[in-house]
């Protein structure tokens, strides 16, 4: 009975911090309402949340079953993804890895992802997947990196051939390894007026050992288009967040698939919207939600679970 009741605790006292958090992202700025992105990270041992600190900067909150860390730091720009592994925290930044021990959260090294600085925005890293000892990168307009998980040194890089123009370009923006297979998202970054095509938007298969392309599905952009698609495994599901709405790819079908159709288009969650990163788990997404509101009412943003 006392381990149930210390459970019961722990658990509503992780839902008010997590409730603490999503109201974080909720401001007033020049008389307007304002949602800033909480994105929401889940490892093995630890929970971790990252947004926007008030004037400049970012917040990195570490809880776990034990203890509750906040620190801050004077980057401008967010960390894009978060990964832990082995005892490491990995946060990704447009160029660059930090490590960090998981227990004390001190930083460990910190590595740029490419050989040379980017040049333009197109070129910043947006995701990252550990398997061994390997780190694979989504690289935007870069495509494909592949670091040392110890050294930080690049050991591969490939841009893929998805342009029916030469002229065309794609970002890659998520990424996910999987049963010695490397699925890739895309997004679109150029559109020609004259013809009133897209540059490729949809997701690419490819070897993990060889990388040699298997298969390359396009999105109908006739019908709907991506955003800067993330990529997430949940047992026999990818599903990949575009804004607030995810949409879920069965992996089972999706080498039959002729265009990039999703099994589920997810974007009502019990009349919320999305607000930022969920963690995904068990078929139940959780994060920050943005309750909808009528005009005499104060918008508000709430920590909360929704099973699909």
């Amino acid at each position: 009975m006392k381990l149930i009741l210390s459970l019961l605790i722990l658990s509503s006292a992780l839902a008010n911090h997590f409730d603490l958090l999503c109201e974080k992202s909720l401001r007033y700025q020049n008389g307007q309402t304002v949602s800033d992105k909480i994105e929401l990270f889940k490892g093995n041992e630890n929970n971790y949340a990252i947004g926007k600190k008030q004037g400049t900067g970012y917040f990195l909150d570490i809880t776990n079953k034990s203890n509750e860390l906040t620190f801050s730091s004077s980057e401008k720009m967010l960390p894009k993804d978060l990964k832990e592994y082995e005892g490491k925290i990995y946060i990704l930044f447009a160029d660059r890895i930090q490590v960090r021990d998981s227990i004390n959260y001190n930083l460990l090294h910190e590595f740029a992802t490419l050989k040379s600085p980017i040049a333009n925005k197109y070129q910043a890293a947006w995701e990252i997947e550990i398997l061994d000892g390997k780190i694979y990168v989504a690289h935007g307009s870069e495509h494909l990196v592949i670091l040392n998980r110890a050294t930080g040194k690049v050991i591969d890089k490939k841009k893929f051939d998805v342009q029916k123009k030469p002229s065309h370009s794609s970002i890659l923006s998520g990424i996910e390894v999987y049963q010695n297979k490397i699925y890739m998202m895309f997004d679109n970054i150029t559109y020609d007026f004259g013809d009133k095509t897209r540059a490729f938007e949809g997701m690419v298969l490819a070897d993990q050992k060889t990388l040699k392309t298997q298969k390359i599905i396009w999105l109908n952009q006739k019908r709907e288009a991506l955003h800067e698609p993330s990529l997430e495994r949940d047992g026999d599901v990818l599903y990949s967040q575009n804004l607030h709405i995810i949409f879920n790819y069965r992996i089972d079908k999706i080498e039959k698939l002729r265009s990039l159709n999703p099994n589920r288009r997810l974007y009502n969650f019990n009349r919320r919207a999305l607000i930022g990163k969920p963690m995904v788990e068990n078929k139940t997404i959780t994060g920050c939600f943005r309750e909808y509101y009528s005009d005499n009412e104060k918008p508000k943003v709430i920590y909360s679970s929704f099973s699909y």
